[in-house]
């Protein structure tokens, strides 16, 4: 068993109680004036979207996911009949005693009866970002076990306190209002809900629980060295500000009216977003370049965000940096010795043609080239669902851009409509080039958003839109 840490006494190593059960449930533990009362429990887990099917809880030992355990099963006592509550503790493989502190909390969710599961990290660990790796690696093994289990709700032990350190981490990094806005309470992640149903609580007040059960918990020895930015924030810079009586409160209101203010702007982008920019074929925008300047840089910058995610997808996102030099370029559209023609960004082109801005999927960069068999499924980069049905063989189909030898297929081969053909040759090149097209050896079988192809061929692929907030283009 792992040494941890109890009432702030030196380390030691003690099993559960086995009354814990029993002292957990007991209402003397929640009184009316604590930070846990009966009426504070129901707050925490009863708006947690889709509880009735489950709660998949992240718990590494620590004092903060430990309370959380506590609390959600007091919860669960008092509300009277069983939510399936599960447990995972993550074990990125990095420290030799992790895996001795995911057995610590089995043996909690042994005495608790609930299921508990140790999800092991084989990915790469080079020193390179390693926590933004770790972090990502953990949240990706936290949602497949819930997939696994049919459970929707992921529930972390989040708290004000980190609220507030990501705050000043970022506020250091010299973050747009986006970037300083608080954690929100859930949020969805891989089809799943993420909640954090304690951030207005504070550490202490989560260790308090545990000292008052007199329970051990685990101590990352990562949580003591300066030489992450965060532990550097919470032991050097936070203790500075509390003297001039900004403590981690402070900054965690001072996040949520930020997140007030970010939700505001996102609204009215939308609305912005919606009326300006038209979608056409193949997921492809386009907009007009004397409206899209008429607006304040804060909303072309997230104009161009939403963009690059509806074109693009959610696998590349940009820095703000990379935004406004994008933007400072296409202002210039209009000044015949500055302007800019066509510009690059996280996967996308950005092009100038007359007085339309055109956003569209860049060709070259790493080309689709899959085979699909009849009855398979194709994830294509996060845009579309590929499906081919098995009612018709027609054979192993290649999947790619079209290019620009499927575009002069097209314009050889008479297979469009002639309204069609003039709708394609007003748009840029690389709009058709970056089209998904479907081949057969040498022979055009399918054109996304040209279902005059498809129906010339009989080809019965099937696209379905992914990670979009607009109806189905062109």
């Amino acid at each position: 068993m792992p040494s941890a840490k109890t009432s702030g006494r030196s380390s030691v190593s003690m099993p559960w109680p086995d009354d814990l059960k029993e002292r957990i449930t007991d209402d003397a533990l929640y009184l009316p004036e604590g930070p846990f009362s009966g009426s504070v429990l129901s707050s925490l887990f009863d708006e947690i979207p889709s509880k009735q099917d489950g709660m998949l809880l992240a718990v590494s030992g620590g004092p903060d996911s430990l309370a959380l355990v506590m609390l959600c099963y007091a919860w669960r006592s008092r509300l009277g009949h069983q939510i399936p509550i599960y447990l995972a503790t993550v074990d990125h493989g990095l420290r030799e005693e992790a895996h001795a502190e995911a057995e610590y909390v089995g043996e909690l969710a042994q005495c608790l009866a609930l299921p508990h599961a140790i999800l092991n990290w084989q990915g790469d660990k080079s020193s390179s970002n390693l926590q933004g790796k770790a972090r990502e690696a953990r949240y990706s093994l936290l949602a497949d076990h819930a997939q696994s289990l049919g459970v929707k709700t992921i529930v972390t032990a989040h708290h004000m306190d980190d609220q507030a350190e990501t705050f000043l981490m970022r506020l250091l990094r010299g973050s747009s209002v986006r970037g300083l806005s608080a954690m929100r309470p859930a949020r969805v992640l891989n089809g799943l809900i993420l909640a954090r149903p304690l951030l207005k609580h504070s550490k202490q007040e989560l260790q308090n629980i545990l000292q008052r059960f007199d329970l051990n918990w685990c101590e990352d020895p990562s949580n003591e060295s300066i030489r992450y930015l965060r532990v550097n924030v919470r032991k050097t810079l936070m203790p500075v500000l509390k003297r001039f009586g900004a403590d981690a409160s402070h900054f965690s209101r001072t996040s949520e009216r930020l997140l007030r203010a970010e939700e505001a702007l996102n609204s009215v982008t939308f609305e912005k977003f919606s009326a300006l920019m038209t979608p056409v074929v193949g997921r492809a925008l386009v907009c007009n370049m004397i409206d899209y300047c008429l607006l304040a840089e804060e909303f072309r910058l997230r104009l161009l965000q939403e963009a690059l995610f509806q074109v693009a997808g959610p696998g590349y996102p940009c820095g703000e940096q990379s935004l406004i030099s994008l933007d400072q370029d296409l202002v210039l559209w209009d000044d015949a010795e500055r302007r800019v023609r066509k510009k690059t960004l996280g996967a996308c082109c950005f092009a100038i043609s007359g007085q339309r801005l055109w956003v569209y999927r860049e060709p070259g960069r790493k080309p689709i080239l899959a085979k699909l068999s009849v009855g398979e499924d194709f994830d294509w980069q996060g845009l579309w669902n590929v499906h081919y049905p098995d009612d018709r063989n027609i054979g192993a189909l290649t999947l790619s851009p079209l290019g620009e030898r499927g575009r002069q297929k097209l314009l050889q081969t008479g297979l469009l409509k002639q309204e069609s053909l003039v709708a394609m040759e007003a748009l840029p090149a690389g709009v058709i080039d970056a089209l998904p097209s479907a081949w057969q050896e040498n022979r055009l079988k399918f054109v996304m958003d040209l279902p005059e192809i498809a129906k010339a061929t009989g080809c019965p692929l099937e696209f379905s839109e992914k990670n979009t907030r607009f109806t189905k283009n062109g």
